[in-house]
């Protein structure tokens, strides 16, 4: 094709709109995780997860494309079709927020088994 000048032309391409969601195993959105996604014509994206745990992916091409999930110390690694998928699920074990209540409960348990054992000192013995 020869263009002399401006011309306007269409292009027909197969792109798809895709997400990425992270939550924990109660379905709490994980925020801070690290996503690496390869897609199919090669490009790599690369983004922490926002507090909502889900990541947009806009205009990917067809194909499969392949997602790691980092957080805490644990990978997930997934492939996904992007004409097929329109969203797809991580979940993780733990999250931040599971940790401090965990933490808050053990701290609670303690506290309360130290008052107690301190009171049982304290009582006077006939």
């Amino acid at each position: 094709m020869t263009a002399s000048g401006p011309q306007n032309m269409t292009v027909h391409a197969r792109v798809y709109d895709a997400s990425i969601k992270v939550g924990d195993y109660l379905g709490v959105p994980v925020g801070g995780a690290a996503v690496a996604v390869q897609l199919a014509n090669g490009t790599s994206v690369m983004r922490p997860t926002p507090a909502s745990g889900m990541i947009s992916l806009s205009a990917i091409p067809l194909g499969n494309y392949t997602a790691t999930v980092s957080y805490l110390g644990s990978t997930f690694h997934g492939a996904e079709d992007a004409k097929a998928s329109g969203t797809a699920s991580v979940r993780f074990l733990v999250s931040g927020p599971d940790l401090a209540a965990i933490a808050g409960a053990v701290f609670l348990a303690m506290a309360l088994v130290f008052l107690a054992l301190r009171r049982g000192r304290a009582a006077p013995r006939a």
